[in-house]
């Protein structure tokens, strides 16, 4: 932290929690066809930064109207 800090790393990360917090509301969320709860691998990898060893693939179906 410190007064060097990025000025606008608040305003940010503000934007970020706006953006999912609408891509939650808008979209309902599902698995691919023919994917089941049981099918995902939520094994992580280490390296400079945790991730996963596979990608999470969804489907975004749009369930509420977006006002123009």
């Amino acid at each position: 932290h410190g007064r060097r800090i990025c000025p606008g790393m608040g305003f940010g990360l503000s934007v970020l929690e706006i953006l999912v917090a609408r891509l939650l509301y808008y979209f309902d969320w599902r698995l691919p066809d023919g994917m089941q709860v049981q099918d995902l691998d939520m094994e992580m990898t280490v390296g400079a930064a945790a991730r996963r060893t596979n990608q999470l693939r969804l489907v975004a179906e749009p369930y509420y109207q977006v006002p123009m």
